[in-house]
């Protein structure tokens, strides 16, 4: 399998990415309650356009 040289760079990155996502929502899941509403539809916004990205890449790498 040929990988090119933004695969090599952006899979593992949001892969880390997710993982810190996960983490913080451990972390911060007795601060749920008392975090702004924006703060929290940020944080899954971006978690979601993360696994979003990551989905992307998969499916064309796929159809190499």
């Amino acid at each position: 399998m040929k990988l090119d040289n933004n695969n090599g760079v952006i899979v593992p990155f949001c892969s880390a990415l997710n993982t810190l996502f996960i983490i913080g929502i451990i972390v911060l899941n007795k601060y749920w309650d008392t975090l702004p509403n924006l703060l929290f539809f940020l944080y899954m916004f971006l978690m979601i356009t993360n696994g979003v990205i990551l989905i992307i890449y998969a499916a064309k790498n796929n159809q190499k």
